[in-house]
């Protein structure tokens, strides 16, 4: 877990939306994130889904105690 990750402790069980978007183009700007001229998706355009361990954005991520 780096540094700036805050919420959650090490070890503990979290989900995470499989999409990556820049955040910073045209239309991630304008909140039309599925439409990000960068989109990612864990496991479809990049490694993921069946790996044994990701790694995700903080930002992206979910407790599954909630």
């Amino acid at each position: 877990m780096g540094p700036k990750v805050k919420g959650f402790e090490i070890g503990e069980r979290v989900c995470a939306d499989n999409s990556e978007l820049c955040g910073e183009c045209f239309y991630c700007r304008r909140g039309e994130l599925l439409l990000c001229e960068h989109f990612e998706a864990h496991g479809v355009t990049m490694d993921g889904g069946f790996a044994e361990y990701c790694a995700y954005p903080g930002m992206i991520l979910l407790s599954t105690y909630m």
